[in-house]
């Protein structure tokens, strides 16, 4: 679900209704919360297979990437 500058979602909301009908909800913006630890390396990982502009990146995801040691603190080119 990677859209061109957005980047790619990072939490999915999935629903059945009683009635059968399928609800999605994709979360591009809000820090995921994992159930195990994820090193800021990963983020990086994922900025280069699916990157975003700098107007997509929320701050967490910017911390995270700084926290990595890319010192301009935002996506790779």
């Amino acid at each position: 679900m990677y859209q061109q500058g957005k980047g790619a979602w990072y939490t999915a909301r999935v629903g059945v209704t009683p009635d059968g009908r399928l609800s999605i909800d994709l979360d591009y913006d809000h820090e995921p919360q994992w159930r195990f630890d994820v090193v800021p390396e990963t983020y990086v990982e994922d900025l280069e297979m699916f990157p975003r502009d700098e107007e997509s990146l929320p701050g967490w995801l910017k911390e995270k990437v700084r926290q990595s040691g890319n010192a301009s603190g935002c996506a790779p080119a």
